[in-house]
């Protein structure tokens, strides 16, 4: 699947391994949803300013699901105690010009909102359902596609 990037660069995502995909980096995305809306994040204006849902990148060592929820712990100040409430979604290969990575995507179901405390790396937050969000905000390209890919928005 080839997708264009909101900033004319050219992003492809894949459900299988490309022939030949080498990555550098392995990361983890959060969906985390309430009541239809997912969470999404502004990085600080020195990252760009994009929105993007809660994630990072997976450390030597440590899996998936552990860096989910570190991740979601350092950016939004979630702790996810029932792991019931965590779904994987389908493991993505995604090539954007200069860095390949894999993205492991969970959707994290809640009954309420939650409190969200913002980290140094992200000067706001905002609940919106996905094709808002992708409509009205600059969403960090590649993951912009992903989430079109998970939700179908």
């Amino acid at each position: 699947m080839n997708l264009q990037a909101q900033n004319s660069e050219s992003i492809s995502i894949f459900e299988k391994r490309p022939k030949d995909f080498t990555h550098s980096i392995e990361i983890v995305a959060a969906y985390v949803k309430v009541q239809e809306r997912l969470l999404f994040m502004k990085y600080t204006a020195n990252k760009g300013s994009f929105w993007s849902v809660p994630g990072g990148k997976i450390e030597n060592g440590e899996t998936a699901f552990e860096a989910l929820k570190r991740e979601l712990k350092e950016e939004t100040g979630i702790e996810i105690l029932n792991t019931t409430e965590i779904k994987p979604l389908n493991k993505l290969y995604i090539v954007k010009p200069g860095i390949n990575y894999i993205s492991y995507p969970f959707q994290i179901l809640l009954k309420n909102f939650p409190s969200v405390i913002i980290s140094d790396e992200h000067d706001d937050f905002v609940w919106k359902k996905p094709l808002d969000a992708v409509q009205n905000y600059p969403i960090l390209p590649g993951a912009k596609e992903a989430l079109i890919y998970h939700t179908g928005d």
